[in-house]
């Protein structure tokens, strides 16, 4: 289920949207620019390996959010703002930790919200 106050996608969700081929045929040329680039921050940042040019990948996605006038979330600004502290196998973490750190963040957001 889409988290209706913040437009957010978790994990189940996002994996569905990986695996539909039909998706990015219904953006356009920005909205598939974020897409391709957020999609390269998952498989090149996010999974168990990082790409050499992670920072890069990371760069270009938000570059390519802020041309569509997305808002960046909390979450997003901490993997920008903290880049070097990731570890080399950041997918190595379970699905139980990832979710715990998801519910942690919308908990954060919710009240902080509009401060």
């Amino acid at each position: 289920m889409i988290n209706q106050q913040i437009g957010a996608f978790v994990g189940p969700q996002i994996r569905q949207i990986f695996a539909d081929e039909k998706f990015p045929k219904l953006l356009n040329r920005t909205q598939k620019a974020s897409w391709n680039s957020f999609k390269a921050v998952v498989s090149g940042f996010l999974k168990n390996n990082k790409a050499e040019i992670y920072e890069k990948l990371v760069e270009d996605m938000l570059t390519n959010f802020k041309a569509m006038a997305c808002r960046m979330l909390l979450k997003v600004h901490i993997l920008h703002a903290h880049l070097d502290k990731f570890k080399n196998n950041m997918g190595a973490y379970s699905e139980e930790q990832g979710e715990s750190f998801h519910q942690d963040i919308m908990n954060f957001e919710q009240r902080y919200q509009g401060q």
